[in-house]
């Protein structure tokens, strides 16, 4: 029995320690499952790899689909490497994409000469302040920021709802959505023809900009060391709660700019339920890359490539592709709950034992 719990207890920390180890165990998973239905898992993780990967416009769609999972990754990773956990990504992204429509169909034709840059701020601020909420009640009531910042992804989500369907719906659209954003608002496209445009080179610039400011300036080393160590922080005079709080409106300001890089560089328009889970695919894309800005980056790879995969599995395999979505499920549950365990549990506390 002990020697069990033993290799329960071993497997447990692999899982914990290290995020690679997780994706191939949440891989193997996926497939025993896939073969249970019946399906070939060879046959289908072979098609969303050459669905991914196999052409230029293939390459480019899968860059496209990572590109919110970029945004959403890098928000987590920043809130958490304060010690901080956002949960509140989605809501962000939202409130972000229809601030940015807003921007986009209603600012005076006068402003054209900023380009997008008005409709970028305006998503940048809703984000920012939706996260600031959170931040706020952790600063002032010690509340939790998990469930706080959770819990607002749904009000949000049912304004932008509200917001879309009786207030700025467009009259041409059968299904919710607002009118398209004038001309000057719109990202421009990378590849013509595509849904990549330059917001993919914004969270390149986003990512790098974290990795100096964490890696290379003071505010960043503290911010590190507040993540690690709180407590020795404090002690040593670093106003933990000040950086962690500015850290986690910061998270937001980020998840909003991936918002309003689908409205004005993908869609043109804020569409009801644009979003698919971005914000928990980079969650788990961030927890993948080990809260690292570069490894995010990789992280978001692996999910704009299932993604862009699952439009080629579902055309040349028998495998539903809606099944995309349980394999994102439990890649989910193996990359975030080690991670998180790692995060909430007594550091002396041993798991499996």
């Amino acid at each position: 029995m002990k020697n069990k719990t033993s290799i329960f207890g071993a497997f447990w920390k692999l899982l914990i320690k290290s995020p690679l180890a997780s994706l191939v165990v949440a891989l193997i998973v996926s497939g025993i499952i896939i073969e249970i239905i019946g399906f070939s898992a060879l046959e289908t993780y072979g098609a969303l790899i050459v669905g991914a990967f196999s052409s230029w416009g293939n390459i480019v769609t899968t860059l496209a689909q990572m590109t919110p999972v970029m945004f959403t990754g890098l928000s987590f990773a920043l809130a958490n490497r304060a010690g901080l956990i956002n949960l509140g990504m989605e809501g962000q992204l939202l409130g972000g994409a229809m601030a940015a429509a807003l921007v986009g169909l209603y600012f005076p034709e006068s402003t054209a000469f900023l380009g997008p840059l008005p409709a970028l701020v305006a998503a940048a601020l809703a984000g920012g302040f939706i996260a600031f909420i959170p931040a706020l009640l952790k600063r002032l009531l010690s509340s939790n920021e998990m469930l706080i910042s959770l819990m607002l992804n749904y009000v949000v989500t049912l304004y932008t709802i509200y917001l879309v369907n009786y207030v700025v719906m467009s009259p041409d659209n059968i299904t919710p959505a607002t009118s398209p954003v004038q001309q000057w608002a719109t990202l421009e496209k990378l590849v013509p023809g595509s849904q990549l445009s330059t917001g993919f080179l914004l969270a390149i610039a986003i990512a790098l900009l974290l990795w100096f400011f964490l890696y290379k300036t003071g505010p960043g080393f503290m911010l590190r060391a507040i993540g690690t160590n709180r407590s020795a922080a404090t002690f040593k005079g670093i106003n933990a709660n000040a950086y962690a709080m500015n850290a986690f409106t910061v998270a937001g300001v980020i998840a909003g700019l991936g918002g309003a890089v689908q409205v004005l560089g993908v869609h043109g328009n804020f569409i009801q339920g644009m979003s698919p889970g971005y914000g928990w695919d980079g969650m788990s894309a961030a927890l993948l890359g080990a809260n690292e800005p570069f490894g995010v980056l990789l992280g978001s790879l692996v999910f704009g490539a299932m993604r862009s995969g699952g439009i080629y599995l579902a055309r040349t395999t028998k495998t539903p592709s809606d099944f995309i979505y349980v394999i994102e499920g439990i890649l989910m549950l193996f990359i975030a709950t080690p991670a998180l365990l790692r995060r909430l549990l007594p550091k002396k506390q041993k798991i499996g034992e």
